[in-house]
Protein backbone atom coordinates (compact mmCIF):
# COMPACT_ATOMS: atom_id res chain seq x y z
CA UNK A 1 0.00 0.00 0.00
CA UNK A 2 1.46 3.31 -0.84
CA UNK A 3 0.05 6.09 1.33
CA UNK A 4 0.65 10.06 0.45
CA UNK A 5 2.05 12.06 3.28
CA UNK A 6 0.20 14.99 3.12
CA UNK A 7 0.80 18.54 5.34
CA UNK A 8 0.97 18.23 9.04
CA UNK A 9 1.10 21.10 12.01
CA UNK A 10 1.84 20.69 15.77
CA UNK A 11 -1.25 21.12 18.21
CA UNK A 12 1.54 21.00 21.25
CA UNK A 13 5.23 21.73 19.61
CA UNK A 14 6.57 18.39 18.90
CA UNK A 15 5.06 16.70 21.95
CA UNK A 16 3.79 14.22 19.74
CA UNK A 17 4.31 13.85 15.52
CA UNK A 18 1.74 14.63 13.38
CA UNK A 19 1.66 13.26 9.91
CA UNK A 20 -0.34 13.83 6.91
CA UNK A 21 -1.34 10.83 5.32
CA UNK A 22 -2.99 9.77 1.80
CA UNK A 23 -5.26 7.47 0.44
CA UNK A 24 -7.07 4.80 2.31
CA UNK A 25 -6.06 1.60 0.20
CA UNK A 26 -6.59 -1.43 3.10
CA UNK A 27 -7.89 0.36 5.67
CA UNK A 28 -5.53 0.37 8.80
CA UNK A 29 -4.52 3.13 12.09
CA UNK A 30 -4.72 1.11 15.55
CA UNK A 31 -3.37 -1.01 18.24
CA UNK A 32 -2.14 -4.17 15.79
CA UNK A 33 0.57 -5.85 14.14
CA UNK A 34 2.09 -3.32 12.43
CA UNK A 35 1.18 -0.31 14.85
CA UNK A 36 4.08 2.17 15.25
CA UNK A 37 6.71 2.07 18.43
CA UNK A 38 4.64 2.70 21.14
CA UNK A 39 8.06 4.35 22.97
CA UNK A 40 9.68 6.49 20.05
CA UNK A 41 10.50 9.75 20.46
CA UNK A 42 8.10 12.23 19.00
CA UNK A 43 8.45 13.44 15.44
CA UNK A 44 7.18 16.33 13.32
CA UNK A 45 6.79 16.70 9.45
CA UNK A 46 6.18 18.86 6.96
CA UNK A 47 5.46 17.91 2.98
CA UNK A 48 3.63 19.29 0.44
CA UNK A 49 1.39 16.49 -1.39
CA UNK A 50 2.17 14.80 -4.71
CA UNK A 51 0.13 12.92 -6.92
CA UNK A 52 0.21 9.54 -9.12
CA UNK A 53 2.02 6.20 -7.48
CA UNK A 54 5.75 7.76 -7.94
CA UNK A 55 5.04 11.09 -6.29
CA UNK A 56 3.05 9.35 -3.53
CA UNK A 57 6.35 6.89 -2.67
CA UNK A 58 8.20 9.97 -3.07
CA UNK A 59 6.63 12.10 -1.10
CA UNK A 60 6.63 9.57 1.61
CA UNK A 61 10.44 9.12 1.85
CA UNK A 62 11.20 12.88 1.82
CA UNK A 63 8.42 13.36 5.07
CA UNK A 64 10.33 10.16 6.56
CA UNK A 65 13.22 11.77 6.31
CA UNK A 66 12.49 15.21 7.19
CA UNK A 67 10.88 13.35 10.35
CA UNK A 68 13.71 11.79 10.91
CA UNK A 69 11.47 8.19 10.56
CA UNK A 70 12.15 5.48 7.98
CA UNK A 71 9.08 5.50 5.64
CA UNK A 72 8.39 1.99 7.35
CA UNK A 73 7.63 3.67 10.62
CA UNK A 74 5.40 6.55 8.66
CA UNK A 75 3.13 4.07 6.74
CA UNK A 76 2.79 2.34 9.82
CA UNK A 77 0.76 5.00 11.48
CA UNK A 78 -0.97 5.13 8.50
CA UNK A 79 -2.17 1.85 9.01
CA UNK A 80 -2.35 1.91 12.68
CA UNK A 81 -4.96 4.47 11.94
CA UNK A 82 -7.03 3.02 9.02
CA UNK A 83 -7.09 -0.40 10.95
CA UNK A 84 -8.76 1.24 14.01
CA UNK A 85 -11.34 3.53 11.43
CA UNK A 86 -12.56 -0.12 9.87
CA UNK A 87 -11.91 -2.82 12.69
CA UNK A 88 -13.20 -0.96 15.71
CA UNK A 89 -16.82 -0.13 17.06
CA UNK A 90 -16.89 3.74 17.00
CA UNK A 91 -18.42 6.12 20.18
CA UNK A 92 -19.36 2.43 21.91
CA UNK A 93 -17.37 2.56 25.39
CA UNK A 94 -16.87 5.74 27.71
CA UNK A 95 -18.57 8.93 28.42
CA UNK A 96 -19.52 11.07 25.32
CA UNK A 97 -18.69 14.14 26.83
CA UNK A 98 -15.16 13.26 27.63
CA UNK A 99 -13.92 11.35 23.96
CA UNK A 100 -15.94 12.65 21.32
CA UNK A 101 -14.08 15.02 19.41
CA UNK A 102 -14.85 18.11 17.48
CA UNK A 103 -13.31 19.77 14.78
CA UNK A 104 -13.76 23.38 13.96
CA UNK A 105 -12.32 25.75 10.83
CA UNK A 106 -10.55 28.29 12.85
CA UNK A 107 -8.81 30.27 9.28
CA UNK A 108 -9.38 30.10 5.96
CA UNK A 109 -6.47 31.80 2.98
CA UNK A 110 -6.08 30.64 -0.50
CA UNK A 111 -6.50 27.40 -1.03
CA UNK A 112 -6.92 25.63 1.92
CA UNK A 113 -7.89 26.32 5.42
CA UNK A 114 -7.13 25.70 9.13
CA UNK A 115 -8.63 23.01 11.56
CA UNK A 116 -8.52 22.24 15.02
CA UNK A 117 -9.26 19.26 16.49
CA UNK A 118 -10.33 19.55 20.48
CA UNK A 119 -11.07 16.71 23.14
CA UNK A 120 -11.89 16.90 26.37
CA UNK A 121 -10.17 13.85 28.04
CA UNK A 122 -7.95 13.62 30.58
CA UNK A 123 -3.78 12.44 29.67
CA UNK A 124 -3.30 10.29 32.91
CA UNK A 125 -0.32 8.35 32.79
CA UNK A 126 -0.50 7.06 36.25
CA UNK A 127 -3.44 4.53 35.23
CA UNK A 128 -3.11 4.69 32.18
CA UNK A 129 -5.63 6.30 30.80
CA UNK A 130 -5.12 8.31 27.60
CA UNK A 131 -5.80 9.47 24.00
CA UNK A 132 -3.35 7.26 21.98
CA UNK A 133 -3.76 8.79 18.15
CA UNK A 134 -6.18 11.47 16.62
CA UNK A 135 -7.19 11.71 13.06
CA UNK A 136 -8.90 14.08 10.28
CA UNK A 137 -10.28 11.45 7.30
CA UNK A 138 -11.57 12.89 4.49
CA UNK A 139 -15.70 11.43 4.45
CA UNK A 140 -18.14 11.60 1.50
CA UNK A 141 -21.34 12.53 1.25
CA UNK A 142 -22.61 9.68 2.65
CA UNK A 143 -20.23 9.22 5.97
CA UNK A 144 -17.75 7.02 3.45
CA UNK A 145 -13.74 6.96 4.49
CA UNK A 146 -11.87 8.35 1.24
CA UNK A 147 -8.52 8.84 2.90
CA UNK A 148 -6.50 10.50 5.89
CA UNK A 149 -5.81 13.70 6.27
CA UNK A 150 -3.88 14.64 9.11
CA UNK A 151 -2.99 12.11 12.40
CA UNK A 152 -1.12 12.70 15.69
CA UNK A 153 -0.07 9.86 17.98
CA UNK A 154 0.81 10.13 21.67
CA UNK A 155 2.58 7.79 23.75
CA UNK A 156 2.63 6.92 27.68
CA UNK A 157 6.84 7.68 27.38
CA UNK A 158 6.06 10.88 26.26
CA UNK A 159 3.60 11.68 29.02
CA UNK A 160 5.94 10.30 31.57
CA UNK A 161 8.54 12.28 30.33
CA UNK A 162 6.86 15.45 29.66
CA UNK A 163 4.54 16.64 32.66
CA UNK A 164 3.41 19.75 30.55
CA UNK A 165 1.82 17.48 27.64
CA UNK A 166 -0.28 15.50 30.29
CA UNK A 167 -1.18 18.38 31.67
CA UNK A 168 -2.99 19.59 28.79
CA UNK A 169 -5.90 18.33 26.69
CA UNK A 170 -4.92 15.99 23.53
CA UNK A 171 -5.57 17.44 19.66
CA UNK A 172 -4.34 18.49 16.57
CA UNK A 173 -4.12 21.08 14.08
CA UNK A 174 -4.05 20.54 10.65
CA UNK A 175 -4.63 23.06 7.21
CA UNK A 176 -6.66 20.87 4.96
CA UNK A 177 -7.99 21.72 1.38
CA UNK A 178 -10.97 23.76 0.79
CA UNK A 179 -13.86 21.55 -0.01
CA UNK A 180 -13.00 18.66 1.84
CA UNK A 181 -15.22 17.41 3.92
CA UNK A 182 -13.48 16.12 7.20
CA UNK A 183 -14.14 13.99 10.41
CA UNK A 184 -12.36 13.98 13.47
CA UNK A 185 -11.51 10.83 15.12
CA UNK A 186 -9.81 9.41 18.16
CA UNK A 187 -8.21 6.06 19.93
CA UNK A 188 -8.78 6.17 23.40
CA UNK A 189 -6.81 3.42 25.45
CA UNK A 190 -9.10 2.45 27.45
CA UNK A 191 -12.61 3.07 25.66
CA UNK A 192 -11.69 2.47 21.96
CA UNK A 193 -11.94 4.76 18.86
CA UNK A 194 -14.57 7.83 19.05
CA UNK A 195 -15.93 9.64 15.98
CA UNK A 196 -16.81 13.71 15.82
CA UNK A 197 -19.46 15.19 13.44
CA UNK A 198 -18.01 16.20 10.06
CA UNK A 199 -16.86 19.82 8.84
CA UNK A 200 -16.85 21.21 5.52
CA UNK A 201 -13.46 23.05 5.10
Amino acid sequence: TIWTVLACTMLHACSAFTAALGPLAASAPGPLAASAPRHSAPKCTNVPGGTGLHSRRAVLLAAAAAAGVSPAHAEDMANRAALLDSSEDHNANGAPDKHTPTVKLVSSGGSSGEVVVTIPHVMDSAKPHFIELVWLKETGSMGEAKKIVAAKGYTLNNLISNPSLAASPPGLKARVKKGTRVTPMLYCNLHGVWEGEPILV
